[in-house]
């Protein structure tokens, strides 16, 4: 049986960022992609991310159809059947507790693992403590939905 990539998942670009780089010091080469997009505000259950783009444009008064065209990117590869997601999440962020409900909404039954990152202490490399960012050891959980 082939083992699948695994595909690290954050509904932030900043929050990849971290997740990148915390990889790295432990030595894991593995690809982290990021969200562009923050669902906390506005319209996100559309009929389609162009509705989504016009209103933000309407209503907050700047364009955002570059955001929702790199989102439409994250989501494909987010939810994609290729790799093995490992969603990274700190559930008490608006932004990024929404972007983990339409992840689940989006991948249907196939099966993810999640390291749930809220308050979640780390060292950086200059060995100071704080309670934002990933940890250099972790744990994912698996999950899936029931048939």
């Amino acid at each position: 049986m082939e083992t699948k990539a695994i595909l690290h998942v954050a509904f932030n670009k900043s929050v990849g960022g971290s997740v990148t780089e915390a990889l790295k010091m432990i030595g894991r080469n593995e690809r982290v992609i990021g969200l562009s997009d923050n669902l906390s505000f506005g319209p996100i259950d559309v009929v389609s991310s162009n509705s989504r783009a016009e209103w933000i444009k309407n209503v907050a008064y700047f364009e955002f159809a570059e955001v929702i065209q790199e989102s439409e990117l994250f989501w494909r590869e987010a939810v994609s059947d290729d790799g093995h997601a490992i969603v990274w999440v700190c559930l008490h962020n608006a932004a990024e507790y929404y972007g983990f409900l339409e992840f689940i909404w989006r991948i249907g039954k196939t099966a993810f693992s999640i390291i749930d990152a809220t308050g979640l202490e780390l060292t950086d490399r200059l060995n100071r403590n704080g309670r934002h960012g990933v940890s250099a050891s972790y744990r994912p959980i698996k999950c899936s939905k029931p048939d």
